[in-house]
């Protein structure tokens, strides 16, 4: 995600989205981000003709495994705060697979 000076908020735009939730371990913490600034009502955009360098694999490489666990709990965490608040916080056994929460780590 990337912000030019010019999309800045006005002055306290900021503390109506929050900054980024902590509880992400390494992804979806941008998309969480621009999932609650379009519900507070700014626009969100995607430009396809911007160029970004992105060093893929240089922290996930060092721990394949846990960043695949990772990634996976990341996407359920964004799910239930999203689009089940105040459902059950177990994972499903379909779920729980992909994602390592059958020991309720989800």
């Amino acid at each position: 995600m990337g912000l030019r000076r010019g999309d800045l908020p006005p002055a306290g735009g900021l503390e109506q989205v929050g900054g980024f939730d902590e509880g992400f371990f390494m992804y979806a913490e941008d998309m969480d981000w621009c999932y609650r600034a379009h519900a507070a009502g700014w626009q969100v955009w995607y430009s396809p003709g911007a160029e970004i360098v992105h060093h893929i694999g240089r922290s996930s490489d060092q721990v394949p495994l846990k960043m695949v666990i990772e990634f996976h709990r990341s996407m359920a965490r964004f799910y239930r705060k999203h689009y089940a608040p105040g459902g059950p916080r177990q994972c499903d056994g379909s779920r729980a697979s992909g994602c390592g929460c059958g020991a309720g780590r989800c």
